[in-house]
């Protein structure tokens, strides 16, 4: 099985090349699913086991950047070889299309559009092998001609360039191939049991050898004419075949020839052999795996098929059918011009001669391909090779002494001793064959034709006259045989009164065996029961009433077609006579419809038929006369299908075709009067279209330097091409139009590209600048990305617009917790304000709100804050953060705050009315001392009482502060 590049497998670009883990993740995971639901399907179910399996080395390779890189690599070179296959078959095709001489601009256009490929590559393709397209169609002409020597091969090498002896063997080859191809058909033939008269001068035709030389390569009988589609093997089942295929795909073979290892041309105990050693060499492999699973099933069919030549017959058609899309594509690529020239047709049946198809199949599958495309089909069959010229009496002398020369030379050596006694060995082989092969035949012709072919195609010789005897004694068998026949069956026809019956038996014979012995046995019945019908036709015509016109007529034309000279013509024309008249109008009324239809070969005949039955009248007379103006009518029907025919080869070239009918008129100044009419009229016709072409080439040269102009936009240039085409689909310019138009959708393409990219990155920038405008608001900017996302699904830098937009989501939820934050401590302050201010009320005047978030305390001049440091930063405070948050302060307006003293805060802490306070347990105050290695500040608790203590903590210690003032 050939293993798939793990890129391609899972359909994975290569350019650029994907790398991103979780995007080859979901496809390992995509293909995983489509590979179970396969695993018990009857033919993709090994394959898709096998893929299964692979998928832990695919996940490893995947992910290993090396390995990966590594498979990247492998996977373009896959592409660039199904690229190269690609011009493969291009190369064929330039090759069939070069084998008339030369390629036009306008098939190497039409080539490259079938191949989806440019016109410059196809071109460079033409330039780098022209010469050896060229040189290989001569050769097959010198082939043709019997003129491939070693002096042609010479001036082949120096027309072109190539090595002499270079040439001289690709001569060989060419003629090696061209005997091979024959053979292999011979061999085909082979299998049927024969081949045709018919079949071997088409081969001689098709490939340009005497029919002789093929007969001589025939191994199987020659018979005059066969039933080939008869014999033709009808293909195998569709899911036969489609078991076969399934499985040699799987151990990468091409055919059941292929996975034998054997050729095509194999005998059938050859094939039955191989399958055997086949069987054997897959029992031996203990791992069952799917190579081996799928080799034994191909074992299994080669044992059908190679059973007998039957089955093997079937699956070769079977084979022929499957491979008739590559011809399909060889014709759709020599008709590409809308007609199928000789050298294409010539090559193309021979190619379907290689797929396995019989000469006259391939010529009508030719013919009908081409029929259904409503292409013309040039049927020009090479000619065997010709009789050489006579040579003059001194070449002949000259020719005459070298061939003495020859001839003693071979008496020397004893060869012609050896040729005779190859000749008696071959004679005798072939005396023998022709005896089994005559003796299996069923009938006694099969024996005489196959007895008659030996005598045919082999020189006289002591064989030849027993064969004859023979040939002698199955032709009399035969005649024994046809006569008691016909007698059996003339005897009881006559016996049953169907007279026309039994002469039809009796002259069967007698065309069949003129000279013999029972002839004029079998003519004496034929007068007889001639005359005796001869006399009834009579008598029942005679007894036909008088006014029965219709019955008469049928009766005398009966008499007449069936006794042109019978006994009582006379009689019957003098019965006939009354009846002229009648037949008269009958044969005006009939040529009235044929000269409506101007069908004058059909009027002739019918005024002839009525002057044979009514000789010597008038109307006869008259019949002759108008068999005259119908001759005249024809002469100028030819006339007319004559110059259509030269006004068809002029083709576009209007002017000549009208001058062929002026030059006509000039010629026959007394033509007709409808002749006339017919005429001018066709020259109107022309005058017309040449109006239309000169419009049309008018048209577009104006589209065309439209096209070209460099100011309009690419936009309305290709409206005016498209509005060409539309008008001039199928003219001569439409080719150029649509090339043009091509040309001109392509750069639009690009142009649309690159506005888009242009129009994409400036949207891109402008969509950065808003959003790193911090002025603009949050809500804003994050609109502008959301809907640049849903607008660009596809965009190249959505990622970072996703990292921008979850930023910026991330500052609107920083912001807004910070608001949310802001809006709790301003209802915090808001409260614990009332709160202190009613409690400031109930001081007996002594602590004074001012209003601004200072308290006076009236007793001591110094003003405070009325929040402590904690509450008003909503956390507590150390000894230098106090500090600094004191010394910061702008409270009222003041930025003189500072720490108080324990004293200052003893004022208001420890003495009625006391200060009120949010709740701090204590506060730090400016006084400081060093305890050891630790600095110490004394603080004053919160709590309400009158005792005066000092305490003391370490200046890391966290609490709150009192800013004071003075």
């Amino acid at each position: 099985m050939e293993i798939k590049n793990y890129y391609i497998l899972l359909d994975l670009s290569v350019d650029p090349v994907e790398e991103d883990p979780q995007v080859i993740e979901e496809a390992i995971q995509k293909k995983q699913a489509l590979w179970s639901k396969q695993r018990n399907h009857p033919t993709k179910g090994t394959q898709a086991q096998q893929y299964i399996g692979m998928i832990p080395e695919i996940r490893k390779v995947m992910s290993e950047p090396e390995l990966r890189q590594k498979e990247a690599e492998e996977a373009r070179k896959l592409l660039l070889s199904r690229d190269k296959e690609k011009f493969i078959q291009i190369d064929r095709h330039l090759g069939l299309l070069m084998s008339k001489g030369k390629v036009s601009d306008k098939e190497v256009d039409a080539l490259a559009r079938f191949h989806g490929a440019t016109p410059e590559s196809v071109r460079e393709r033409l330039k780098q092998k022209e010469n050896i397209f060229k040189l290989s169609a001569e050769i097959e002409s010198l082939l043709d001609a019997g003129k491939a020597d070693e002096k042609a091969a010479r001036k082949l090498s120096r027309t072109y360039g190539m090595e002499a002896g270079k040439i001289q063997r690709w001569i060989a080859k060419k003629k090696k191939d061209k005997y091979h191809e024959i053979d292999y058909y011979l061999n085909r033939c082979g299998r049927r049991g024969y081949v045709t008269e018919s079949e071997i001068s088409r081969l001689s035709r098709l490939y340009g050898l005497p029919e002789e030389s093929i007969r001589q390569r025939s191994k199987c009988a020659i018979r005059k004419k066969g039933d080939i589609e008869a014999d033709k093997a009808s293909p195998l089942d569709r899911s036969i075949e489609k078991i076969i295929n399934d499985n040699l795909n799987i151990i990468g073979k091409s055919s059941l020839y292929h996975y034998l290892g054997v050729p095509s041309t194999a005998d059938l105990p050859t094939l039955q052999q191989k399958t055997r050693e086949k069987d054997a060499q897959n029992r031996q492999i203990s791992q069952k795996n799917a190579i081996a699973t799928a080799s034994g099933t191909l074992v299994g069919q080669c044992m059908a098929i190679f059973k007998s030549e039957e089955m093997r017959k079937r699956y070769d058609r079977t084979r022929t059918l499957s491979q008739l899309g590559e011809l399909n594509t060889d014709i759709d690529a020599a008709g590409i011009s809308g007609k199928i020239l000789a050298p294409y047709y010539e090559i193309l049946v021979r190619r379907g001669l290689k797929l396995g198809m019989d000469i006259e199949e391939a010529i009508q599958y030719v013919e009908n391909y081409a029929g259904a495309k409503k292409w013309g089909v040039e049927k020009r069959i090479k000619k065997p090779e010709a009789k050489k010229k006579e040579i003059s009496p001194e070449r002949r002398r000259k020719f005459l002494w070298a061939t003495a020369a020859v001839v003693l030379l071979v008496l020397t050596v004893g060869l012609v001793l050896s040729a005779r006694m190859i000749q008696a060995n071959r004679l005798e082989n072939a005396y023998t064959d022709a005896l089994q092969e005559a003796d299996n035949q069923s009938s006694l012709e099969g024996k005489e034709v196959i007895l008659k072919n030996f005598v045919r195609y082999n020189p006289e010789s002591e064989y030849t006259e027993k064969i004859e005897q023979q040939i002698r004694q199955i032709r009399r068998q035969i005649e024994e045989r046809d006569y008691r026949t016909a007698m059996e069956k003339g005897n009881a026809a006559y016996a049953e009164g169907d007279l026309a019956q039994a002469l039809a038996f009796y002259r069967d014979f007698y065309e069949k065996h003129p000279k013999s012995g029972y002839a004029a046995e079998i003519n004496q019945k034929i007068a007889e029961v001639g005359h005796e019908l001869d006399d009834r036709d009579y008598e029942r015509l005679a007894a036909l009433a008088d006014d029965a016109y219709d019955e008469r007529v049928q009766a005398y034309n009966a008499y007449f077609a069936n006794h042109p000279q019978g006994r009582h013509t006379e009689e019957v024309r003098a019965l006939n006579s009354e009846m002229v008249d009648r037949y008269y109008d009958i044969l005006q009324q009939d040529l009235q419809g044929c000269e409506n239809r101007e069908e004058w070969d059909a009027c002739i005949a019918t005024a002839s038929a009525f002057i044979e039955k009514f000789k010597d009248t008038e109307q006869a007379d008259a019949a002759k006369g108008l068999i005259n103006k119908y001759q005249n009518r024809m002469q100028i029907q030819a006339d007319l299908k004559e110059m259509k025919q030269r006004v068809a080869d002029r083709g576009t070239d209007y002017e000549g075709a009208r001058a062929i009918y002026l030059d006509y008129m000039e010629a026959n100044p007394e033509m007709p009067s409808y002749l006339k009419r017919l005429v001018v009229s066709e020259i109107k016709t022309l005058d017309q279209k040449i109006e239309a072409r000169d419009r049309e080439e008018k048209t577009w040269e104006e589209v065309r330097v439209y096209a070209n102009r460099q100011g309009p936009g690419l936009g309305d240039k290709i409206q005016r091409v498209q509005g060409f085409l539309g008008r001039y689909g199928n003219g001569p310019y439409s080719e150029e139009a649509r090339s043009v138009l091509d040309q001109l959708q392509r750069e639009k393409a690009l142009e649309d590209e690159r506005l888009m990219t242009e129009q994409a990155v400036r949207q891109w920038q402008e969509l950065v600048a808003y959003v790193g405008n911090n002025s603009a608001g949050l809500t804003d900017r994050i609109n502008r990305l959301e809907q640049y996302m849903n607008r660009n699904p596809s965009s190249p830098y959505r990622g970072r617009a996703q990292t921008m937009l979850a930023r910026l989501n991330q500052q609107k939820q920083a912001e807004e917790e910070r608001l949310r934050r802001q809006q709790a401590n301003q209802r915090r302050i808001q409260q614990e304000t009332q709160r202190l201010q009613a409690l400031l009320r109930q001081s007996g005047g002594r602590f004074v709100d001012n209003g601004n978030g200072t308290v006076t305390d009236t007793r001591t001049g110094l003003m405070w804050t009325i929040f402590d440091g904690a509450f008003a930063r909503n956390q507590c405070l150390t000894f230098q953060g106090a500090a600094s948050y004191a010394g910061s302060l702008t409270t009222g307006g003041y930025s003189d705050w500072r720490l108080p003293t324990v004293s200052e805060l003893q004022t208001i802490l420890k003495n009625p009315p006391y200060f009120p306070t949010t709740g701090s347990k204590w506060y730090w105050s400016s006084e400081t001392y060093w305890h050891g290695w630790n600095k110490m500040v004394n603080i004053v608790t919160s709590k309400q009482e009158r005792q005066l203590t000092k305490d003391s903590v370490s200046e890391e210690q966290c609490g709150t502060v009192l800013a004071v003032r003075r």
